[in-house]
């Protein structure tokens, strides 16, 4: 790749992030600062807005790869049985990372300071079954949204220009975590096990089917978990 093709790769792989991801990372740190912002998931307004900007960003993506005469396949993107097994694997396998994390987290804080460290999630945002169409709308399109951009394009993209797997991996990590910053910092530090599963999967095997599967999963969880805080159970 010439000179000039890196620069143009680098402009459009910002210009996806910029689109992509500029709103919800200044959301999030606003809320990581001030932890006084309400998501309000049970907005139509919102969740509107949320559809508006993740469609914005797969067509935008959808084009650049266009003009570079690819296709979502060669960022990973096809579907096969085996990933359905696959999807499930990484589950294990996150949730067996992550509670490692938490472990040493909690305890190397608690030997070093004597003090307890809260791990829980306090997630601002509330939900509602008023919009309930809108949010199972979402919850189809964040994981393909979130995956193919910060994980498949982005590993992607860092590769060609010549970068180390680590160096890409790492960039995926910290653009996912720097918009999960709603959590609190330390919460949010707790999911780049989850971040890290997810892009070793893709950089070994050029699949995101399964991380978008999982991915799901993991919303959909969290919906029903953020719905049951709010008090708005999810309908049996």
């Amino acid at each position: 790749m010439s000179s000039g093709q890196k620069h143009v790769t680098l402009f459009e792989l910002g210009l996806v992030w910029c689109v992509a991801f500029s709103s919800a990372i200044f959301m999030s740190t606003q809320v990581a600062l001030s932890g006084s912002y309400r998501m309000p998931l049970s907005s139509s307004l919102y969740l509107s807005n949320a559809i508006f900007v993740e469609v914005l960003g797969l067509a935008l993506l959808g084009y650049v790869l266009y003009r570079q005469g690819r296709s979502f396949r060669e960022i990973g993107m096809a579907f096969r049985l085996r990933d359905l097994v696959d999807s499930f694997i990484l589950l294990v396998l996150i949730w067996l990372g992550r509670n490692a994390f938490c472990y040493l987290l909690y305890y190397g804080y608690y030997h070093f300071t004597g003090e307890v460290l809260d791990l829980s999630f306090k997630t601002p945002a509330t939900v509602s079954l008023h919009h309930l169409g809108l949010t199972l709308l979402l919850l189809c399109i964040n994981p393909f949204f979130e995956e193919l951009i910060v994980r498949g394009y982005t590993i992607s993209e860092i590769l060609r220009l010549g970068r180390s797997p680590f160096f890409a991996v790492m960039i995926s990590v910290l653009l996912q975590t720097s918009y999960h910053l709603y959590y609190g910092l330390v919460v949010s530090l707790t999911l780049v096990p989850v971040f890290l599963v997810f892009s070793i999967y893709f950089l070994r095997t050029k699949r995101i089917f399964p991380v978008i599967l999982a991915h799901g999963y993991l919303d959909l969880l969290g919906v029903a978990f953020i719905a049951y805080q709010s008090g708005h159970p999810l309908p049996h």
